[in-house]
């Protein structure tokens, strides 16, 4: 069965109660490498429960996204890959704080044989003030759901990267692990720690999620701006990452005292994570 853009067109916007307990915000930061030196107590703030902090791109781990399972969607679940993220803080997020996630779909792109391509956008509201904390805006990339007839709405811009060298570069080794700790965050896609199923969907190796790599780069560069907070951070996702690698994070920096910052990320020569972008305040 095709996809079909008229049925997903045709979905109104869901609305579901949500809260951050302690031992979730505890697990992503870990899943992201956060408190690996346990005396850095900027980082300790993430993965204890004294004065607990949440990282800010946890947000990305709120929305059902019920639709995709959906067989009237016409989606195939199992080749869906992570296309691009654009992570917006507007507020904290705050352990056993009530939210509402309002989430619904702005394009169904047709990318012929490569494809299709499903822009989502999420918000995570204070549910006591009606405030908005966060906004999410994906897309997934359907690799086997293209040619369905015509597109609907338009993908979002990236700016490009500074035509010079980048100002700093971090390496983040990425443990071979790394993925089986990462899905306890709740996507259990065997994607990314079944061999057997990784080879029959293309791929030599179950591969890192590409939220955690967004994730472990919203890291790097909150390490490399001490003191400052993440605002905004998004990127297109280019290539599958293999857990057991380091990742290279090229930073520009961007805006001189906005915090505004471009970054890659690479594997070797390989990017994975192309025109991005961060705010950091």
């Amino acid at each position: 069965m095709p996809l079909d853009p008229e049925y997903l067109r045709s979905l109104k916007s869901q609305e579901h109660d949500a809260v951050i307990n302690e031992r979730d915000a505890m697990l992503y930061a870990v899943s992201l490498g956060l408190g690996a030196d346990p005396l850095d107590e900027g980082e300790l703030r993430y993965t204890y429960e004294k004065d607990l902090k949440v990282f800010p791109t946890m947000a990305v781990l709120f929305g059902s996204s019920s639709w995709l399972e959906d067989p009237r969607s016409g989606i195939t679940l199992a080749n869906i890959v992570h296309g691009s993220e654009r992570v917006e803080v507007l507020g904290q997020l705050v352990p056993g704080r009530p939210m509402l996630v309002r989430e619904g779909i702005l394009g169904i792109l047709d990318k012929g044989e490569k494809g299709a391509v499903v822009v989502t956008e999420r918000s995570l509201v204070d549910k006591a003030s009606g405030d908005v904390i966060a906004r999410i805006e994906s897309q997934l990339f359907c690799r086997a759901d293209g040619n369905f007839g015509g597109s609907i709405g338009a993908a979002p811009e990236f700016r490009a990267l500074p035509e010079r060298a980048p100002d700093r570069s971090v390496d983040v080794p990425i443990e071979p692990s790394r993925a089986l700790l990462y899905r306890l965050n709740g996507d259990r896609n065997p994607l990314h720690c079944d061999p057997a199923f990784a080879r029959a969907v293309g791929f030599d190796r179950p591969i890192l999620h590409r939220l955690c790599t967004f994730g472990v780069t919203a890291v790097a560069l909150a390490r490399a701006f001490p003191g400052k907070s993440l605002r905004m951070i998004e990127a297109r996702m280019a290539r599958p990452v293999m857990p057991g690698c380091v990742l290279t994070v090229d930073i520009w920096d961007a805006g001189g005292d906005q915090g505004n910052v471009a970054f890659r990320v690479r594997v070797g020569p390989d990017v994975v994570l192309d025109r991005g972008g961060a705010v950091l305040s």
